[in-house]
Order: structure tokens, then sequence, then C-alpha cells
């Protein structure tokens, strides 16, 4: 399944659209949903040319879709960087996107795994390797 969180709803990363949720209590309810699932979250926001990056050379490789099919998938999209916004970042620690963030069936966020920056699709597999392996 994959969530959109932010703007109006688009295509998600695995090709599914999605709906929306505009606040931080909704997000904390996804996670908490998602126990016993792997979770990624992505920030991302149209402006963000990395996201780009991301979405066209990671996200849609095959393995990574393929990969991901497994996970739940929530999506935060900032580019409205309003107040809301800033506060959802602020609550993971975030300043901006991109930013990818990886939790264990456990529902706890795997920081050593955090993507900040763009990373194809091979780094990226490992990392999500990485957080089903230690769940």
């Amino acid at each position: 399944m994959v969530t959109r969180l932010g703007s109006p709803i688009r295509r998600g990363i695995v090709g599914a659209a999605v709906p929306t949720h505009r606040v931080l209590a909704e997000l904390q309810q996804e996670l908490q949903s998602a126990r016993g699932q792997p979770v990624l979250l992505d920030f991302t926001a149209d402006w963000c040319t990395t996201c780009r990056e991301l979405e066209r050379d990671t996200f849609a490789d095959a393995t990574v879709a393929s990969e991901l099919s497994t996970w739940r998938v929530l999506r935060a999209d900032v580019t409205a960087a309003g107040e809301a916004d800033r506060q959802l970042l602020a609550s993971f620690g975030l300043f901006g996107p991109p930013a990818v963030l990886m939790f264990g069936a456990d529902g706890q966020e795997r920081k050593a795994e955090r993507i900040l920056n763009f990373v194809p699709p091979e780094a990226f597999l490992n990392h999500l390797k990485s957080v089903k392996a230690n769940p």
C-alpha cells in the first residue's frame, strides 16, 4: 500500500494512486498500523530535483519496485513548505527533502539507513535488505 501525505493525489512510488494525509497525527497512525511490516517514508517536493532523480532512476527500477511491493510505502509531499510541512520535517529531525526513512517491522526507524541524497538502485536495495534482515 502506498500512502501519499501532503499535496493532491498523484501517482506513488510503485505506480498506484494514493490518498492524501495532511497532518502528523495521520502519519503516526499510518506508521502504527504498519506494525509487522517494514515501512519506507519518502519526503519529497515538486521543486526538489534530487527527489525527481530518485523517482526516475531509483524508485522506477524494476528490482527496487519489486522489493518495495512487500513494504508499506508512505510519501510526505512538502512542496508547499508551509508551517505544517515544517512541523512534519522537524518531527523527524529533517531540514527538507529528499529524505527516505526506513522502519523495521517493529515500527522503529533504522536511522543508519536514512537516505538524504540521490542513491542508485543497487545501493538503495542494500538499504532495503539491511532493514528487512534486522526486523
